[in-house]
């Protein structure tokens, strides 16, 4: 019987719908990662790559975040409780996100993520050996395009009715 008055209240409440924790924060990284990337290092690159990798994981657990509530909403009365260790990598993510409901584009976003994550680990792995300024700046290039597509340059505002 709690399950029932806990989705029910969750359902009224949009302030416990599935929402970035932090935003602004989340925009402010992304700028960080922008800014990094236009510095033209090594450095600048590599950060960059960490910082839009974090961003699109973000992004990934709040798709997942929606379609489990979306799933949990649509069979209600019925219970469903999702259980997700909260230390999963991002292929692991990923693949929850992949067996979940569709959406719109859902396929074509996941592509990206895998292009992203596989260039991140190709380039990581293959930095001991002797990349070359343009070969980082190459692939750092593909995932800020990869991103760029997916990331919204302005803030984001999903009001739902939440007071401020």
């Amino acid at each position: 019987m709690a399950y029932k008055h806990e989705l029910i209240a969750r359902i009224k409440d949009f302030n416990k719908w599935p929402a970035f924790d932090r935003p602004d924060f989340l925009q402010e990284l992304n700028t960080v990662g922008d800014d990094a990337f236009s510095k033209g290092t090594v450095e600048g690159y590599l950060a960059s790559i960490l910082i839009y990798h974090q961003i699109t994981e973000e992004m990934i657990k709040l798709l997942l975040e929606c379609c489990d509530f979306l799933i949990q909403v649509a069979i209600f009365p019925a219970e469903i409780q999702f259980k997700r260790n909260g230390r999963r990598m991002f292929g692991q993510i990923l693949d929850n996100l992949e067996k979940s409901v569709s959406f719109e584009k859902k396929e074509e976003y996941i592509s990206k993520c895998k292009e992203l994550n596989e260039i991140r680990i190709r380039m990581v792995h293959r930095l001991r050996r002797k990349s070359s300024l343009q070969d980082i700046k190459n692939q750092s290039s593909q995932i800020k395009q990869i991103v760029t597509t997916q990331v919204p340059k302005r803030p984001v505002k999903v009001d739902h009715g939440r007071q401020p």
